[in-house]
């Protein structure tokens, strides 16, 4: 039962409390210095919003979205509205020039139309995976509450070679799903893991379907049409053998959303402020060090360049070589990080708009991480 409100607003937590006090904070600054019932105030501060500039924690953040959302579709509504007006007059008063007064219509309509559906579709999907890594986080709190009363009362009863956060509650090719992760495997079984880069805008489920490798280009979580899709897995990928580098792709929205973002790897300034990427399978923690980013692209069969989209597997020790000093290579800069027979990585791809079937790629190297769960 609810122990703390905000106006309408409940909260179960303290924390989530807390939360919802720092938002109202935040909404009654904006009040104060923006006109937010004005249409382009509105929209600038929904991108300030989307780009993370300006951050909310709670359902009050959420809801203060939803009404500058609000704000400037009922703008569009409003043009639909006078366009129509102005088409009807056009035709009364001459045929030739309600003719182009039509097609005018018909553009007005359709971009502002095509800008509003654009704007709202942006936003549920950022909310819904805003909702899948709070699920991840609340699950990892409570595993970790609860993690001494696990260990007396379970790990008992189960192979004590299996990690305390890994105790069978989903499982998957005999191996046990993270507890973390298993209420979203049980909801959808294509999950694969959850990549994140500290900092960034990139905190997402990785996604893997063998049989058809594209199918999360343009879905959500939820199997739904989505512009913004979600990262995939290449199909090769054995999650159950452990890949000498596993191919993340993700679409390059203008907005910076999935993958957009990785293009600011082209400034070493900001690798040295976000070597580190974490990318967890569904069985176990990962921490990867950013080792090279370049740009590529898509080569015909007959062209006999390096193909880093085609290295999932070093059979010998002479095909790893090869895909490490392709990449060292290609790498815009110099980052120090070495690799050896035997290392994994995983490599994150993207569309780069500079070329034709151009792409941008960075490519990191596993490394230790503390208190991961093996």
């Amino acid at each position: 039962m609810a122990q703390w409100e905000i106006g309408n607003y409940k909260f179960h937590t303290r924390e989530e409390y807390r939360a919802g006090l720092r938002d109202m904070g935040k909404i009654q600054k904006i009040l104060k210095c923006s006109d937010v019932e004005n249409p382009k105030t509105a929209l600038e501060l929904y991108n300030a919003v989307r780009d993370r500039r300006i951050i909310f924690e709670s359902i009050v953040g959420q809801r203060f979205t939803d009404f500058l959302i609000s704000q400037f579709l009922n703008r569009f509504d409003e043009v639909k509205h006078q366009a129509k007006e102005k088409s009807v007059g056009r035709v009364i008063i001459r045929k030739t020039k309600s003719v182009i007064a039509a097609c005018c219509v018909v553009t007005v309509l359709a971009s502002s139309s095509y800008f509003a559906y654009y704007y709202l579709s942006e936003y549920k999907s950022t909310q819904a995976l805003k909702e899948l890594s709070e699920s991840v986080a609340r699950s990892e709190l409570e595993m970790n509450a609860s993690s001494n009363d696990v260990e007396e009362t379970v790990l008992g009863s189960v192979d004590p070679g299996i990690p305390k956060g890994v105790i069978e509650a989903g499982k998957k090719d005999n191996l046990e799903v993270l507890t973390k992760y298993n209420n979203l495997y049980m909801e959808n079984k294509d999950l694969a893991g959850w990549i994140k880069i500290e900092g960034t805008i990139i905190d997402y489920p990785v996604m893997l379907t063998p049989g058809k490798e594209e199918y999360y280009l343009n879905r959500n979580f939820k199997k739904k049409d989505d512009l913004n899709g979600l990262p995939f897995l290449n199909k090769e990928t054995d999650l159950a053998k452990h890949n000498t580098n596993m191919i993340i792709y993700g679409h390059h929205m203008k907005t910076g959303e999935m993958f957009g973002s990785l293009q600011d790897y082209k400034n070493k300034k900001y690798w040295e402020e976000h070597k580190i990427i974490e990318f967890d399978t569904i069985y176990e923690e990962g921490q990867y060090e950013v080792m090279a980013v370049f740009p590529s692209k898509v080569y015909g069969q007959e062209e006999n360049v390096f193909k880093y989209y085609q290295f999932v597997n070093a059979k010998t020790e002479e095909e790893f070589q090869y895909f490490l000093s392709n990449v060292k290579s290609l790498s815009l800069y110099d980052t120090g990080v070495e690799a050896k027979y035997g290392d994994t990585f995983i490599t994150l791809s993207t569309c780069d708009y500079e070329e034709e079937d151009g792409r941008f790629v960075v490519v990191a190297r596993k490394i230790e991480k503390a208190n991961s769960k093996k």
